[in-house]
Order: structure tokens, then sequence, then C-alpha cells
């Protein structure tokens, strides 16, 4: 079974890091790209993100709008593809689309640069992870409220619960968050719930019973 079709790049356009006074500039243009991607937690903010990496490039490559929309679109892309590339082969054909060929020093280059912040990245790209939430704590209270209109009369009981949850950060960089989740379960509901964690504890059990 073939593997599928990458998207493809316009790679030709790195060809404008031929004009950069240094490799510091070029691996800073990749660095900054990289940013742009991890400092977004949705899709609105990486499109956000690409006007400021835009006008960067626009400055210090001195490119009209238009190139550097184009380079900051493939660095992008590059980035994400090196830091998840499984292999090396994977990894060194990350520059190569098709018939596209860029300068052989400026791919060796960029090779260079790409290995050299891999380790960095790749820690970067596992806690930027969506992970689910840490429950930190639980606070429960039953409540009987009255019947609206009629003070003598109460509504059936339930219970209302608190959960304090421990966040993931949304940025790499930030730090773990916390969150106050407030609820409200009738007897019902509560049952519900309860036959579910029991489930739970069944096959947790005989998950550890196995090993």
């Amino acid at each position: 079974e073939k593997a599928p079709r990458r998207p493809t790049m316009d790679l030709k356009v790195l060809d404008v890091f031929l004009k950069a006074p240094d490799r510091t500039t070029v691996q800073d243009c990749f660095v900054k790209a990289f940013l742009s991607v991890t400092a977004a937690s949705t899709a609105a903010e990486l499109r956000e993100k690409r006007g400021p990496l835009v006008r960067h490039f626009s400055e210090v490559l001195d490119l009209e709008e238009g190139e550097a929309g184009q380079l900051a679109d493939v660095l992008r892309a590059v980035v994400r593809k090196v830091t998840f590339a499984s292999d090396e082969e994977q990894f060194t054909t990350l520059l190569q689309e098709g018939e596209v060929q860029i300068d052989e020093r400026l791919h060796q280059l960029i090779l260079q640069i790409l290995r050299h912040q891999l380790p960095e990245w790749t820690e970067a790209a596992a806690l930027a992870r969506p992970s689910p939430a840490r429950l930190l704590d639980m606070d429960w209270r039953v409540d009987e409220t009255p019947q609206s209109g009629n003070a003598s009369v109460l509504e059936l009981p339930g219970v209302l619960v608190d959960l304090k949850l421990q966040t993931p950060p949304e940025i790499v960089g930030e730090g773990a968050k916390e969150e106050l989740v407030s609820f409200e379960l009738r007897t019902e509901e509560l049952q519900t719930m309860l036959d579910g964690l029991g489930r739970i504890r069944d096959q947790l059990s005989a998950v550890n019973e196995s090993q």
C-alpha cells in the first residue's frame, strides 16, 4: 500500500537564504517559524501568528510580502515535518519535492540547522500535545432546593459536585493551570455515574490481575 502523497511545497522559495548575511540569520528564521507554530493552540491562532512571521522575514531578508509569505508557509511546514520525522531517511528527504532542487550547499546548511534544533523542538512539541486534565480535589454537598413558589415543598434532592482540575498549558513555556468545574447530579444521574465508575474499576482490576 502506497503512503499518502505529501502536500506540495514550493521549496524553491528557500533559495532566498542564499542572500542571507550568515548562518545565524537562516537559523533564526527556522526558530521563528517553529515558535509561531507551537505558540498557537487553534487554527485561528495559527493564522494570526503568520502575520508577524511574514513581516519579520520581509525585514531581515528584504523580501516582498508575497515572497515572505511563501517562505513563512514553507518553513512552518518543514519544521512540523522534521519534528515528527520517524527515521533518518524521512528526515533527509524533507527538502525533496518532485523535481524541485535547491542549492546543495544551502540544502546541507538547512539539514545541519534542523538536526541542531531537533532535540529542543521534539521536547517542545511533546509538551504542546493535548493531554487530559488531572483531578486534584473533589468536594460535594447535598442540595435540597424548595420548589419554585412553594417553600414548604422540596424538590427531589441532588448533589452539587465541585471538581478541582489541573489543566495542561495551552502554549509551550506556560505552567499548568487550575480550574474549578461544578455540576449538579440528581439521583438517577448519580447512579449512572456510579455504574460507569464501577465498570472502570472492574476493568482496571482485570488489567492489573493479568500483569
